[in-house]
């Protein structure tokens, strides 16, 4: 059985070691598909959601067609592993690749919301198999010494190239059938790297199954910022856009409104993560929620848009590391053998939570107008600085002896990729649990 001392170094977050790509045995075919992914996807989500507000389809309709996508999402986290097992990792990658390519280029075919829901669960389920071909594969990949550097280049490849997509908006007019030919071609451009990379087959590992009700009970707030991460990162990412657009933005301000809040959530990660493994993690969530509460009231009430801008990617710096710093404290409660299967039920919780996201966010702006937009994120960070607060009163923390070590998760990771996290290696033995204290 592995032994951890909390004197284990922190892995993410060095510049260098974003950089060990080049010394692993990975090839950057990768990194280079995941990054088209994701710049397509980050695109999309922006582009569907101003489009559909041009098309006078009401705020609660298009937050209903973006909410479809992680519906999709879900689905297809859940579906790929047993697609994988039949048809083999290439074979599925160029499936669910070619699925979400030809699903985008639908939405120039017929302009109706309920075929463009239907449209964004099918392109949801189609990438969601690319990132469980790709996981398994960096999985394979991955050594006990790199794992967590890999993660970490992971997460940083998919965030910037998440905030570049954004930028594309600049391209065309959300008006014109161009943005969504731009975001099929990365897709289908994503499927030439591994195409044509030489790679082995993933094997799969046995792990302990953990109920829902085993984390509730170990690590409910935990399981809570899981679910509101979720929500507050699909409303960001989903109904994000057309907030900036009805605020005022033009289409430039507005793919930089959405890659700047984007990549305040990539530099945020790394300070809250490196404090996160120095102090009770829970009290981290804390902070960050009550931060981007202040952050939300201060943007409800700033003029100017350069004001507006600045607040948000400040915002956007504390509410994105929500998600993976709750799903670091579920881990620091689980055993080893127990990460993998936890991180399927911690995906079924942000899941929920980012479907719930664009349709609360929209709800919110009919009823208030643009500032419901704000409204709806802030009482999700009200709540969350709430529960973490009766948690962290009410439960010892984990000692610092056995708490694990922060990794980041980017807004898209399957479970799949938390068995690249080096605390869910297992050298055998009988597992202990990581506190006697769970209470």
């Amino acid at each position: 059985m592995r032994l951890r001392s909390n004197n284990a170094p922190s892995v993410p977050f060095s510049l260098n070691r974003l950089t060990a790509i080049a010394d692993m045995r990975l090839s950057p075919a990768l990194f280079g598909s995941v990054a088209l992914v994701m710049a397509g996807v980050g695109l999309l989500s922006s582009a569907i959601g101003l489009r559909a507000a041009h098309e006078g389809f009401g705020t609660i309709t298009t937050g209903v067609i973006t909410a479809g996508y992680y519906l999709g999402f879900l689905a297809g986290a859940v579906a790929a592993p047993s697609l994988v097992a039949r048809a083999g990792h290439i074979r599925s990658y160029a499936a669910c690749t070619s699925i979400a390519s030809g699903a985008v280029l639908a939405h120039v075919l017929v302009v109706d919301p309920f075929l463009w829901t239907a449209i964004r669960v099918a392109t949801g389920a189609g990438v969601a198999g690319v990132f469980v071909v790709v996981e398994s594969w960096l999985n394979e990949l991955a050594t006990n010494e790199t794992r967590g550097r890999l993660l970490s280049a992971y997460a940083a490849v998919t965030m910037i190239a998440l905030a570049a997509g954004q930028l594309l908006l600049n391209v065309a007019s959300v008006d014109g059938f161009e943005l969504f030919v731009v975001g099929s071609m990365l897709l289908s451009a994503a499927v030439v790297p591994l195409a044509l990379a030489r790679t082995s087959d993933p094997v799969e590992s046995e792990a302990m199954a953990i109920s829902l009700g085993q984390l509730v009970r170990l690590a409910p707030v935990g399981l809570f910022g899981v679910f509101l991460g979720g929500l507050l990162q699909g409303a960001l990412l989903a109904m994000g856009a057309v907030y900036a657009s009805n605020a005022g933005f033009d289409l430039a301000g507005v793919s930089g409104f959405m890659a700047l809040v984007i990549m305040g959530g990539f530099f945020g990660e790394w300070p809250l993560g490196w404090l996160s493994d120095r102090m009770d993690r829970r009290r981290v969530v804390l902070g960050a929620a009550t931060a981007a509460t202040l952050g939300g009231f201060v943007a409800l009430n700033v003029d100017g848009m350069r004001s507006l801008l600045i607040v948000m990617t400040i915002f956007g710096a504390f509410s994105f590391p929500i998600y993976p710093l709750s799903v670091a404290v579920v881990n620091d409660r689980v055993r080893p053998d127990q990460m993998v299967p936890a991180a399927s039920r911690l995906l079924a919780a942000g899941g929920v939570g980012a479907f719930l996201g664009p349709v609360l966010a929209a709800l919110g702006m009919q009823r208030f107008g643009p500032d419901g937009f704000l409204w709806s994120l802030t009482a999700a960070t009200i709540v969350l600085a709430l529960a973490s607060a009766i948690d962290v009163y009410s439960r010892s923390p984990i000692p610092a002896t056995i708490r694990g070590t922060y990794v980041p998760l980017h807004p898209t990771a399957t479970a799949v990729a938390t068995a690249l996290h080096p605390d869910s290696v297992f050298d055998g033995g009988t597992p202990e649990p990581r506190t006697s204290n769970p209470a």
